[in-house]
């Protein structure tokens, strides 16, 4: 626990709510006072005895939980000495003692695991009514899917229709799933032209029917190029299915495609899994982040990822700031048009990884990713869970303050 909030708590657990207060913090910071183990933090040979035969497990459970320390002036009076030395030293035992915390251990007549289960109980309960958990009638409202990609599953389609899309592209207007399907197949034309050519060709190949040469068959068919032709009959999932497997045909990232979403019916969500939790903390975060980070300033709230950027699937170099179960990292990502764009990229940077650390003041982790297209270089802070509503105001600050210092650090050296 950090010194200060330390500090607090003993203050919180000394004082109480009475009007007869000590500034304990001021005593600690000033050193005056200092946090005292009563089970030393080096056993004795008395303290063995007194202990009795499981004292190195007793020690090794109980040595730096809250119901073994303490706040006293005298801690060169106290030192490893037995419990009843403590509690009758002149000046400084607990039986000498102006602090309440030691008021109820200077009646005790031993040490041991009994009495330190007590008052881990005594405590415990103290804090709940100094610390009661807020109660609240209020209700989040429902939340609606404004975004997702083409490598979001599972999210509810099936009423909602889209506004626009963006593929490599800024946003452009559809009115519905099938303009959204013709719109994307255009664009993956221009890049894959033998290949959509030659899954027409062999039309029934790969689960690929829905692409031909001839629409002779199909019951609403566009015509994309001369000689190919899409079936864009179909339901919305049938539509996004299709596109998924096209796009893994080809070798193409089904994130870059972004689909933004008319307002509809509220989509409803478990409210206790990962991506719900990520929600909420992005809701929390992002306005704080959007006032220094220009790059954030038109974001929404990602829906359903542990991750922020400027523009889901945009390219060059992207800040990431991450949340997960277990940590939280900002990271700077590199995802420009091909693979080997993104490779030379990363070595360029590597190359001046002295001079970059250096900047940034700390070693980052350098991933270059040889079986993806991206690359990134990335600095965690460990120990911290997004489920863990505790941890978000630690993991806000160091979102703030580590994505700026390593976007500066990094882009001078592009």
């Amino acid at each position: 626990m950090r010194p200060a909030y330390a500090h607090h708590l003993f203050e919180r657990l000394e004082n109480a709510d009475s009007k007869e207060t000590k500034d304990v913090c001021a005593h600690l910071d000033n050193k005056d006072y200092s946090i005292e183990h009563i089970m030393p933090q080096h056993l004795t040979q008395a303290w063995r005895e007194a202990l009795g035969p499981n004292s190195e497990e007793i020690h090794a459970t109980w040595l730096h939980r809250l119901a073994n320390l303490t706040l006293t002036a005298y801690n060169p009076n106290l030192g490893d000495a037995p419990f009843t030395k403590k509690r009758d030293a002149i000046p400084g035992g607990f039986s000498d003692s102006g602090l309440r915390l030691n008021q109820a251990i200077a009646k005790l007549e031993r040490w041991g695991e009994p009495e330190l289960k007590a008052r881990e109980e005594a405590l415990c309960a103290q804090a709940l009514r100094l610390w009661p958990f807020p109660k609240t009638d209020f209700r989040p409202p429902e939340r609606q899917w404004a975004a997702c990609t083409l490598a979001d599953t599972g999210i509810p389609l099936s009423n909602r229709k889209p506004a626009r899309y963006a593929y490599h592209s800024d946003p452009i207007p559809v009115k519905d799933w099938s303009a959204l399907l013709t719109g994307v197949l255009r664009a993956l034309l221009d890049a894959h032209h033998e290949k959509l050519h030659a899954l027409a060709h062999h039309q029934n190949a790969g689960g690929f029917a829905w692409l031909a040469r001839d629409p002779d068959g199909f019951r609403m068919p566009e015509k994309l190029d001369e000689g190919l032709f899409v079936e864009k009959h179909g339901s919305t999932e049938q539509r996004l299915r299709n596109l998924r497997a096209l796009f893994a045909y080809l070798g193409e990232e089904p994130g870059d495609l972004v689909i933004y979403l008319q307002n509809g019916d509220a989509a409803k969500h478990k409210p206790n899994t990962l991506s719900a939790v990520c929600r909420d903390y992005w809701a929390f975060a992002l306005p704080t982040l959007q006032e220094q980070c220009p790059w954030l300033k038109n974001r929404t709230p990602p829906l359903n990822d542990h991750f922020i950027t400027r523009l889901p699937g945009a390219r060059g170099y992207e800040p990431h700031y991450v949340v997960t179960n277990s940590a939280a990292r900002v990271a700077l990502c590199i995802w420009l048009k091909t693979t080997e764009e993104n490779k030379a990229a990363f070595d360029r940077l590597f190359a001046q990884r002295q001079a970059i650390e250096a900047d940034f003041g700390a070693q980052l982790h350098w991933v270059r990713n040889d079986t993806g297209r991206s690359s990134w270089v990335e600095y965690a802070l460990p120990n911290v869970s997004v489920r863990n509503h505790a941890d978000w105001p630690r993991i806000l600050d160091f979102h703030k303050t580590h994505g700026l210092r390593l976007w500066d650090a990094v882009r001078h050296h592009r």
